[in-house]
């Protein structure tokens, strides 16, 4: 049992999270979000097919896309080129500006693409979004651009200034989110879930109990994928079919 009595939280033996006596749950899982992003995955390969796109860049704005930006290319496989970044902000705390800033594109200008597909993790008021979409359309030669985001904020019409994402996860509440590439002043980008960041704000406020929480929750991560290979563990014959299969092809 981790304790810290000045500020009521505790992690159990079982390494649940605890504030006041009460379990703090993420409202996504990771596992939850994988089978999200394979989801979304086969279909935006069903979108290509049916438009014929083969030429596909994927452009993740970084830096909270990354970790949704890395698993959803595996998953996409070769049906894109690859993937790029671009920084644009518009977020300073817990707050967002009008004004978004874009400080890098790594996007080649030499390419022509069939497709470009803007990919963010959050979209709220959409002005991040906005803002990219304008300027891969304005310096870019693209046929086709596709905006994708695995969160998507229950706004008002008045208040979403974009309005043309082709595809969406999840529609989720009006709250301030960390984890999975989300962040609060740079911390809790790397827990592999995702939390309503009000339920974890006194963690936010002492660096010790920041540095436990990712610890616990990283532990929790490896602890499950380990469980997971335990239950499937690769079979003696399966090594021997491919020394066989990689004999025959030289």
């Amino acid at each position: 049992m981790i304790e810290n009595k000045e500020q009521n939280f505790q992690i159990d033996d079982g390494g649940n999270i605890l504030y006041n006596e009460t379990v703090v749950r993420p409202l996504y899982e990771y596992g939850q979000i994988q089978q999200l992003i394979q989801n979304l995955a086969s279909d935006f390969i069903i979108y290509l097919n049916s438009r014929n796109l083969n030429k596909v860049r994927i452009l993740g704005i970084a830096k909270a896309c990354i970790p949704f930006l890395t698993d959803f290319s595996f998953y996409t496989g070769d049906f894109c080129s690859g993937y790029d970044l671009i920084h644009a902000n518009s977020y300073v705390g817990t707050e967002q500006s009008e004004k978004v800033k874009i400080s890098y594109c790594t996007l080649s200008k030499k390419e022509q693409y069939d497709a470009v597909l803007i990919l963010d993790t959050m979209l709220d008021t959409g002005r991040t979004m906005k803002a990219v979409y304008d300027y891969i359309k304005r310096n870019y030669k693209v046929k086709d651009i596709i905006t994708m985001v695995l969160l998507k904020k229950k706004l008002s019409e008045e208040e979403c200034v974009f309005k043309n994402i082709n595809f969406v996860g999840w529609n989720c509440l009006n709250l301030f989110l960390v984890g999975y590439g989300l962040d609060y002043k740079e911390n809790f980008r790397t827990i592999p879930s995702i939390y309503n960041y009000y339920d974890i704000e006194k963690i936010a406020q002492d660096k010790n109990l920041i540095k436990i929480f990712l610890e616990n929750e990283n532990m929790k991560f490896i602890e499950s994928i380990h469980n997971k290979i335990i239950e499937h563990p690769l079979e003696d014959g399966d090594n021997e079919d491919e020394d066989n299969e990689e004999e025959e092809l030289y």
